[in-house]
């Protein structure tokens, strides 16, 4: 979604020069390898313990599965209001 949005308002836009357009091209190309430079020891693989990987920020206790329930009960509610929402009453 990110690269439609930035085509649509950045490198389609006629007002924008094309040293802005590289600016932001340039910017976000540093973005990205940066990231991956960052996490570079989880996307080849870890080696040795992960307590000695430096900036991950490793939890003891892992809260992804209650969070991805909590957000996936708040979108059947978002999803329900608005369906709800839509259908005319008949009253």
């Amino acid at each position: 979604m990110l690269a439609h949005v930035l085509d649509h308002f950045v490198f389609s836009a006629r007002g924008l020069s094309e040293r802005t357009k590289m600016i932001v091209f340039s910017g976000v190309s540093f973005v990205i390898v940066a990231s991956f430079w960052w996490f570079k020891g989880v996307a080849f693989g870890i080696e040795g313990p992960v307590n000695e990987h430096w900036g991950l920020g490793w939890r003891k206790v892992c809260f992804a599965l209650p969070f991805s329930l909590y957000c996936l009960f708040f979108a059947l509610l978002v999803f329900t209001f608005l369906s709800l929402k839509s259908i005319p009453l008949l009253f």
